[in-house]
């Protein structure tokens, strides 16, 4: 379709350069075409071909129309664009004027239909456009709008009988009463300037309801107020006309604007836009002030100038620019956020960046950062907005309690105006600065809530609203690639801590501890070739036996505290079995062992990894200080309850009811079991033994 349609156009651009009988006798170049269509640039320009299709059509054809020009160009102009009611003749009649049956009119009228479904009037000169040979391939059509003309003509043929029948009836009077003639001429020529003055405020106007009409005399007093400027300016009409136009313009632009229509009466120009030279606004009887965008146009009756403004109020216009405006600045923001996140690797950088650019992005006083522990509570607590000093007073990061807690059962953005009146509210800690509005958005990785964020109190003091949510919402998923990202990064860290741990650990095995046991061996062969008279020597290689014996156990001590590390992330079962192999191996204890096949699945990642520690640390303390010769290990689920119970038979000692400074692992026990809400309990007595017993709820169902 467009390779016919480009070869039409050039078809049609031979023919103008043609001379023909329809055309001027001087051929027409391709600059001449561009020139003709600036020449009509203020009327319709309009080419149709056999085929009755649109090839060409200029910018005041398509605003008329309403449509785009690729949405003309190319369609049937009678089907699309011709009232149905005359398609069929007009088409008739252009198909005869194609074939030469008839001569074409050089101007009639024909309306038109818009995109809107109304019809305009349009006043058309058509010149038919021949090739080479003289064969008619297009036509050339020029239309001027002349709906709101007819409408006036209307009008004014109204007015007209009107004024026909007022004086033929006056003239009657006049005749019957012939000494009253005088006055009844004065009085006829006072009805004609009266009705010529009616005919000036109407002619050409269109009454639109959503836009102010405005008609002012040459002193700029209002002489016409219509419905619409009734509704923008909240002037009756009855307040309005005799009013200066000054009651309708803000003060600081009255003396402008009245120089402004001075120098507009003084110029050969019968219409302008206004506001070419900056911003217009309009002020409302209550005083309040919008911006508007207007045209105005002048008439010269009985040498009296009558101005004419069509005035629209473009509040919401400006306000969806603004708002637009906004957005892109907030989009940029959000990328530069986005950019400057996803860079870093620490988790903690992540962690900061991602609350500051939160901070940033809405403009708010306080901005904060929670990461979930999955069991209902905030394990980390990012702020900014509050001096360091300030922390200190306010005490202990929150737990994820009240509002704050809102997100972590609930895992769905909020939006609270009224942070106080919130049923979930449960006030602020003393020292704590007082909030009145937030804005929580929770933090997904794969399905997963890790987190949330949570932004209070704007700094321009305004609410918070679904843009800002929807916003937030778009960070918060950037931030949980990045904040996933900076975990692996530092579980890999971490990983390569403990393969490095792992092989310290077996040089030290392999290594070490065999060149220690083959010096012992050696000084075994020794004492056995030193004569038995001499004691002293012997003695000497007994102790210093001894002392290798010790220092083979303490590095076999120190690998059982790097081994478990290694399999950390394999599940508590796998931990638990590793640990136990190692201290079998190092200790050479006896060790029974009974552990749930299914316990990982039965524990939190957080249940899990406090059991494994106290494990450790009882299972470690056993080995060391106990002197037990059995060791026995129990991880059991019955029903809801996880039991750890760990036994050895060994010199116990004496437990007092405070556990004393400097018992760091019984307390590091203790401070772990409360943060399960465990029952915890150590029982011992000298020369009995240490039984441990450690009874958790599992929230998970078996």
């Amino acid at each position: 379709m467009m390779d016919n349609t480009q070869n039409f156009k050039n078809e049609l651009l031979t023919a103008l350069q043609q001379p023909a009988s329809t055309v001027e006798e001087q051929p027409v170049t391709e600059q001449g075409l561009a020139q003709l269509v600036l020449d009509v640039a203020g009327v319709i320009f309009l080419v149709l071909n056999r085929s009755q299709q649109v090839i060409l059509i200029n910018a005041k054809g398509c605003d008329i129309l309403g449509y785009p020009e690729a949405e003309i160009v190319g369609k049937n102009w009678f089907d699309h664009f011709v009232p149905a009611e005359m398609r069929e003749e007009t088409a008739r009649v252009f198909n005869q004027l194609m074939r030469q049956e008839v001569e074409p009119a050089e101007y009639f009228e024909n309306p038109v239909l818009t995109r809107a479904g109304r019809q305009r009037t349009i006043a058309w000169h058509n010149t038919l456009i021949k090739n080479g040979q003289g064969v008619p391939i297009a036509t050339l059509s020029s239309g001027t709008d002349i709906t709101e003309h007819v409408a006036a003509q209307q009008e004014i043929e109204r007015y007209k009988t009107q004024l026909e029948k007022l004086v033929e009836e006056r003239t009657d009077q006049l005749e019957a009463v012939n000494h009253q003639l005088q006055s009844k001429i004065e009085e006829q020529k006072r009805t004609e300037e009266t009705l010529l003055e009616s005919q000036v405020r109407f002619a050409g106007i269109l009454d639109i309801a959503n836009e102010a009409i405005i008609a002012a005399d040459d002193s700029q007093t209002i002489v016409l107020f219509n419905k619409g400027a009734e509704q923008i300016f909240g002037y009756m009409a009855s307040e309005a006309i005799g009013q200066s136009l000054d009651i309708l313009i803000p003060r600081r632009f009255q003396s402008g604007h009245r120089h402004l229509v001075g120098d507009f009466a003084n110029v050969n120009e019968p219409a302008r836009l206004m506001g070419a030279r900056g911003e217009i606004y309009g002020v409302r009887k209550t005083g309040q002030e919008f911006p508007a965008s207007a045209s105005i146009s002048k008439l010269v009756v009985n040498d009296k100038m009558i101005f004419a403004v069509v005035l629209r109020d473009i509040t919401e216009r400006k306000q969806m620019e603004q708002e637009r405006e906004r957005r892109i600045i907030e989009l940029r923001a959000l990328n530069e956020s986005v950019r400057a996140i996803s860079a870093e690797l620490s988790l903690e950088q992540v962690l900061q960046k991602v609350t500051r650019a939160a901070q940033i992005l809405l403009n708010v006083k306080y901005a904060a950062l929670g990461l979930h522990d999955g069991e209902g509570r905030l394990s980390r607590f990012i702020t900014v907005g509050i001096a360091p000093e300030d922390h200190e007073k306010i005490g202990p990061l929150p737990a994820g309690r009240g509002l704050l807690g809102y997100l972590l059962h609930h895992g769905k953005s909020i939006i609270v105006n009224n942070i106080a009146r919130h049923p979930w509210s449960a006030g602020f800690p003393e020292n704590h600065p007082q909030m009145s509005s937030l804005l929580g958005v929770p933090i997904y990785s794969k399905g997963r809530l890790i987190g949330a964020l949570y932004l209070t109190d704007k700094q321009d003091g305004g609410d918070f609203v679904e843009a800002d949510q929807q916003l937030v919402e778009m960070l918060a998923v950037h931030a949980a690639i990045a904040i996933e990202n900076a975990q692996l990064y530092e579980q890999t860290q971490r990983l390569a801590i403990l393969e490095e741990r792992e092989r310290f650990a077996r040089d030290l095995h392999d290594g070490i501890i065999q060149s220690i046991y083959a010096v012992g061996l050696a000084l075994d062969q020794a004492k056995m070739d030193i004569r038995p008279t001499n004691y002293a020597a012997r003695e000497q290689i007994e102790i210093s036996l001894k002392s290798l014996a010790s220092v083979i156990k303490d590095i076999r001590n120190y690998i059982f505290d790097l081994r478990p590390e290694a399999l950390k992330y394999q599940g508590l079962k796998a931990r638990l079995e590793g640990l136990i192999k190692e201290l079998r191996v190092n200790t050479l204890l006896p060790i029974y062992v009974e552990i749930a096949p299914n316990i990982d699945a039965s524990l939190t990642e957080m249940q899990a990894r406090h059991i494994f520690h106290i494990s450790h640390e009882a299972l470690s303390n056993a080995a060391r200080h106990a002197k037990a010769s059995h060791i026995s290990y129990r991880l059991l689920r019955t029903g809801n309850e996880i039991t750890v119970l760990i036994e050895d038979d060994g010199i116990g000692f004496d437990l007092h009811p405070q556990i004393k400074p400097g018992h760091h692992g019984l307390a590091n026990m203790q401070a772990r079991a409360a943060q399960l809400n465990a029952f915890f309990d150590i029982d011992s007595r000298p020369n009995e033994g240490t039984r441990l017993k450690l009874v958790i709820h599992s929230s998970i169902k078996s």
